[in-house]
């Protein structure tokens, strides 16, 4: 009767590609890229802003982000802001109501 195990078990099959789990290094940032990935449809509008607004603060001198031109830019905006929330509501009303006459 032998000791040796090796010969009757079998090595364990090794990791698809880009599948591996926690011993190969991949970390917290192959796991935010791989939901980037995988979510990039959603995240497009957000990444776009972002760029957007490093563009601006690069071409401003770092105006941009002050909180001076914040202010103001909510202040030039905000009846914008309440015409889109009204309009909103009307939307959100609307459609419930097509919806219960049915």
């Amino acid at each position: 009767m032998s000791t040796d195990v090796s010969a009757e078990s079998p090595a364990p099959a090794p990791a698809p590609p880009g599948r591996a789990g926690a011993e190969s290094g991949g970390g917290l940032l192959q796991l935010m890229l791989g939901g980037l990935r995988r979510n990039m449809r959603q995240y497009g509008m957000l990444i776009a802003l972002g760029l957007i607004v490093v563009l601006f603060e690069i071409w401003t001198d770092g105006d941009l982000l002050l909180p001076r031109n914040v202010s103001n830019l909510v202040l030039q905006n905000s009846y914008i802001l309440i015409l889109a929330i009204g309009m909103m509501l009307v939307i959100i009303a609307g459609t419930s109501t097509c919806r219960s006459a049915r």
